[in-house]
């Protein structure tokens, strides 16, 4: 017989066994306990190969084959391409979960959803100070442009350090927007309740620290209107001054990433020395 078919029938002989060959009970069993002699003389016996000298070479490999089945109880004929272990499957939990996020960042419905949300998220925590903490209206209102105040600085740091130097799953969003500016890319609509919700619950909640929450309702009342904005300069052209100064310093963001990272305003961009200008040019 041929080499293969040799092979064939050492891996057969090994799991299945043959009625011409007993192996004993204290050999230890129908997959690990076949004998080295058991198989030459299986193999001897067939009289279709010269003298032993196949079944010599059926023994090293059974052998070594027998060796390596010793700590995975499991023989595979190494010179079989047709009997090797089958390869386990990689599974990419990370590689899943980007899929995942940028599906969803893609989607138009998330794109909307994204708003009903952050004003949720503004109305439930001004009610937490009026109605749970009894915060007098002078004081939410201080507390909220305090928030306004304080997002205006991150609107600049999020966009300069976060999606353009941040982690990677916000640069990549972040430049799929800069390939199609018109495109509805927003990060999940669950990103804000599980950042924010938590810490609120925590300070007002648990420890009823008053105003924290109407400063963060102002916080979001500076990203809706940055939101807003950002969108309005990408899909609208109207003609107030104002509005179309801050249409061409964000175009020439888009130009030149490394200036105007602010979207609402310049002041931070002054501050931080990006803002783009004609010595910036030259």
């Amino acid at each position: 017989m041929g080499v293969e078919a040799a092979m064939r029938q050492a891996y057969f002989f090994h799991y299945v066994g043959d009625a011409r060959a007993v192996v004993p009970a204290s050999s230890g069993g129908a997959r690990c306990g076949r004998h080295d002699s058991v198989v030459g003389d299986f193999l001897a016996a067939r009289g279709r190969t010269p003298s032993g000298a196949w079944a010599h070479m059926m023994i090293i490999i059974y052998q070594s084959g027998w060796n390596a089945s010793r700590q995975s109880s499991t023989f595979f004929p190494p010179t079989s391409p047709k009997f090797d272990a089958p390869q386990p499957t990689t599974i990419m939990p990370l590689a899943s979960i980007r899929s995942w996020l940028r599906s969803v960042s893609d989607s138009k419905a998330n794109y909307w959803s994204t708003y009903v949300v952050d004003v949720t998220l503004l109305t439930f925590f001004l009610a937490w100070d009026r109605v749970r903490l009894h915060v007098a209206p002078i004081a939410a209102l201080a507390q909220f442009l305090l928030g306004l105040g304080i997002w205006t600085l991150s609107e600049y740091a999020f966009h300069r350090w976060g999606y353009h130097m941040g982690i990677p799953i916000a640069r990549e969003g972040h430049d799929r927007h800069h390939e199609d500016p018109l495109a509805y890319i927003a990060m999940p609509c669950v990103v804000t309740p599980v950042l924010f919700l938590p810490p609120q619950l925590l300070i007002a909640g648990w420890f009823g620290v008053r105003g924290i929450s109407s400063l963060l309702a102002g916080w979001f009342g500076g990203f809706i209107a940055y939101s807003v904005m950002h969108h309005c300069l990408h899909h609208y052209k109207w003609r107030f001054a104002w509005f179309r100064h801050l249409q061409s310093q964000h175009r020439i963001h888009h130009a030149l990433p490394e200036t105007n990272y602010g979207v609402t305003m310049r002041f931070w961009d002054r501050v931080f020395r990006t803002e783009f200008t004609k010595d910036t040019r030259l």
